[in-house]
């Protein structure tokens, strides 16, 4: 039987990561992910945090999804062709894109795992009110089909990668797997020679991925080369491969670092009252904004703050870096902010189908939103999906102004 939904198997596949890596844990005592290397001091408190990891997935995927689908929202008929509006944005995107891939590559700033790094100014300010890659997932999500979609899909990963953010291909092939399955494009017999495949080419994507987080301004063809061959040089592709399905289940589960949240959630929750990193209300461009207006210091998110808490082997030379703190960790942290914690992930959610309804009804555009759900929520980043939630009123303003060119055309 064909199941309709091609989201489900997405569904299945994160809940199968997150219950393999408690058994991995629970059978060798040791956490995994960014919190290798220490051991499980209780394994119940191991199986607490795969069950409400497990239960959010359910909870937010299945049950709130499937509840604010119900609720009837139209879109905004703007009068003018689609496609025609779509490729107007389409343009605008090319040339935003563009431009913010060369002030990156030219600032060093927003690689992945560069959080201090900092530049000033009026362009600073114009690309924080500029969300270009959301602005063009949302293109993805409504506009697939336009001319224009192909070419803004190669400038997004290879403005994405040149700034080590591998997790843009989990994205693309989520969206391509929807339209596929739907459209019934799908051969079950290519699926495990693709994943073969991947799994053969992920050690190297790894390995491009941390040459450019740890050499943000000067990549080197022969650079990437020395440092590949230095890591690889002591085992076997055959071992890199399973080292590199091991990072996939590691980079995927949220089980281990909630475990030590419920751990240390006494020191959690000082930490918090102490004003050492934000509420989760106050994660986001809205909570920087205010910060800066009132002269309060840096807007530090708990995923961030975490890292000094924990124990954890990385050793980053560039910036901070966060980690996924699981959507459950709340709970922990401030068991008395619960009922707020609930309501506000509500709203958000409410918020963002409103949103992304009155800007396209295709079903595309509702994969979209329930990815950037499991993207942003569950880990959970805050700031990133208040960011999206930004972008589709930006998206929105964007469709209004181009509507009005295309309007002012068509009469003259």
């Amino acid at each position: 039987m064909r199941v309709k939904d091609p989201k489900i198997a997405w569904l299945l596949l994160y809940v199968f990561v997150n219950v393999l890596a408690t058994i991995i844990m629970f059978t060798t005592g040791q956490l995994i992910g960014d919190a290798a290397g220490n051991r499980v001091y209780d394994t119940d408190i191991l199986l607490l945090a795969s069950f409400l990891v497990v239960f959010s997935y359910i909870f937010l995927l299945v049950g709130v999804y499937g509840g604010v689908c119900k609720c009837h929202i139209k879109k905004i008929n703007f009068g003018v062709s689609e496609d025609a509006l779509y490729s107007k944005i389409g343009i605008f995107l090319i040339v935003f894109q563009i431009l913010f891939m060369l002030f990156n590559l030219t600032s060093g700033v927003n690689v992945a795992g560069s959080n201090n790094v900092r530049v000033g100014g009026f362009s600073s300010i114009f690309w924080a009110l500029m969300p270009v890659d959301a602005l063009f997932l949302i293109y993805y999500g409504v506009a697939r089909d336009n001319k224009y979609f192909r070419i803004n899909l190669l400038i997004y990963l290879v403005s994405n990668v040149s700034r080590g953010w591998a997790g843009v291909f989990l994205m693309v092939a989520f969206m391509e797997w929807c339209w596929a399955y739907r459209n019934q494009r799908i051969k079950f017999k290519y699926i495990l020679p693709l994943f073969v495949g991947f799994l053969l080419f992920y050690p190297i994507l790894n390995a491009i991925k941390f040459y450019i987080r740890t050499n943000p301004n000067e990549f080197s063809l022969i650079g990437f080369l020395d440092v590949f061959g230095s890591n690889f040089g002591n085992i076997s592709y055959v071992d890199s491969v399973y080292l590199g399905v091991l990072h996939v289940v590691e980079r995927i589960q949220t089980v281990s670092i909630l475990a030590m949240v419920i751990q240390l959630k006494d020191f959690l929750y000082i930490g918090y009252l102490n004003g050492e990193f934000s509420p989760f209300w106050w994660e986001g461009l809205h909570g920087i904004v205010f910060d800066r207006l009132l002269g309060n210091s840096n807007n530090i998110p708990f995923s961030v703050a975490f890292t000094k808490y924990g124990s954890f082997n990385w050793d980053f030379e560039i910036g901070s870096w966060n980690t996924n703190t699981a959507y459950a960790s709340w709970f922990f942290v401030a068991p008395y902010l619960i009922p707020l914690y609930l309501f506000y992930t509500l709203l958000l959610c409410f918020v963002s189908y409103v949103l992304i309804k009155k800007i396209s009804s295709s079903i595309s555009a509702l994969d979209l939103l329930w990815m950037s759900w499991l993207l942003y929520l569950l880990p959970p980043w805050f700031g990133a999906f208040v960011q999206f939630i930004y972008a589709l009123f930006i998206f929105l303003v964007l469709k209004s102004i181009f509507s009005l060119i295309l309007s002012k055309k068509e009469l003259n």
